[in-house]
């Protein structure tokens, strides 16, 4: 059952045969580059989504810590 209706992050919950279809709140993140090298430390995904836009190579936000499940969100990571 889903607690919250709208987030700004979340993240699809992937099982053992693939995607879920179910979305949990992202509360926190680490930003990664293509080569799996952490660029930053573990922290609350807006500050953390801000820091990944000032890098000029392709980096991937990781989240690190789930919250609630959800409906809907602005931006799926």
């Amino acid at each position: 059952m889903t607690d919250i209706l709208h987030v700004k992050y979340a993240a699809e919950v992937f099982g053992k045969f693939g995607p879920t279809g179910k979305i949990r709140e992202v509360i926190e993140a680490q930003i990664f580059d293509c080569g799996d090298n952490a660029l930053s430390g573990s922290g609350p995904v807006d500050e953390i989504v801000k820091f990944a836009k000032g890098f000029r190579i392709p980096v991937r936000v990781v989240p690190t810590k789930l919250g609630q499940s959800v409906s809907s969100a602005d931006t799926v990571l």
